[in-house]
């Protein structure tokens, strides 16, 4: 079902008013989830067949790995599974679910297309480690597995009322408030500020936030979105900046003086994009690559 075909159009028609009409109910959910497998399975019933199994997969590993165990609480989850003792029934899930899994990526592989059959095959080899993995699981893999669950790397609120915020160095006050990213080299924060009719490169110290030195040149006066959106590039002790209209210097790092400046539009020909300049210069060697933007 493409989405520019008249089935796919048809379907959509059905599709939205029933899920608006269900959404201040839990069925729709279920509407939404019958609809999924009903697209894919259009296409090809064999991608139903898929489609089901891996998200049956998915559901049963994520809530194992939802019910690892919390830091520092005990975790004889080898002794469990080797035991065939299942007292965790998502662990049990998860085993039941990858081993049928692998059954079913087998079946596919078998009475399904050729083109589908090395697929379904390295499908249902996972799938039949993932279950020999859950069932002679070690503390490590748990532990793993609890390092990368989204769930529980969230924290808990306990544990981020204990954890205390990084010390504030420093602040620096600064008038742009666009888009443009400070880079880090040498000792040196530099970035690209804005005031008035100017956009200055400024070139901070990383330990205290003083500022050692500074560039201005005339740049757009009108607001959009910030002014400059650059973040500069720094190599073999020089700075090369981007401005929003296209003017692109090369500074001293340690000093910040003018070595070269070239203008993308009045020196290239290019074209701005509609929300003006916003790449950051590549410098690759003894070159500095730009994009100025044309008919193509």
């Amino acid at each position: 079902m493409l989405f520019h075909t008249w089935p796919f159009l048809l379907f959509l028609l059905v599709v939205l008013p029933v899920f608006y009409a269900l959404g201040k109910t839990r069925l729709w959910l279920l509407w939404m989830l019958a609809a999924s497998y009903f697209f894919y399975g259009w296409w090809n019933p064999y991608y139903l067949a898929l489609v089901l199994y891996t998200t049956t997969l998915v559901y049963f590993v994520v809530a194992l790995m939802d019910r690892c165990p919390a830091e520092g609480a005990e975790a004889d989850v080898l002794a469990r599974l080797t035991r065939l003792r299942f007292d965790d029934r998502a662990a049990k899930a998860a085993f039941v679910a990858c081993a049928l899994a692998a059954l079913g990526f087998v079946a596919v592989a078998v009475a399904g297309p050729a083109t589908l059959r090395p697929t379904m095959i390295a499908l249902g080899v996972i799938a039949l480690l993932m279950a020999i993995g859950a069932l002679f699981a070690f503390r490590q893999v748990i532990r793993l597995f609890r390092e990368i669950s989204w769930v529980n790397s969230l924290g808990s609120p306990e544990a981020y009322a204990r954890a205390k915020p990084p010390k504030l160095l420093w602040t620096v006050a600064l008038t742009d408030d666009g888009h443009a990213g400070p880079a880090v080299a040498g000792g040196l924060v530099y970035l690209i500020d804005h005031a008035g009719k100017q956009d200055i490169v400024r070139a901070l110290e990383l330990a205290t936030g003083k500022e050692r030195w500074r560039f201005a040149y005339a740049e757009v006066v009108n607001k959009q979105y910030g002014y400059a959106r650059s973040t500069p590039a720094i190599s073999g002790g020089k700075v090369y900046t981007l401005s929003r209209l296209g003017a692109v210097y090369c500074l001293d790092a340690a000093t910040g003086k003018k070595v070269w400046s070239r203008h993308l539009v009045t020196d290239f020909g290019g074209k701005r994009p509609q929300w003006d300049y916003a790449m950051s210069p590549l410098v690759d060697g003894e070159r500095v690559i730009l994009c100025p933007g044309g008919q193509h």
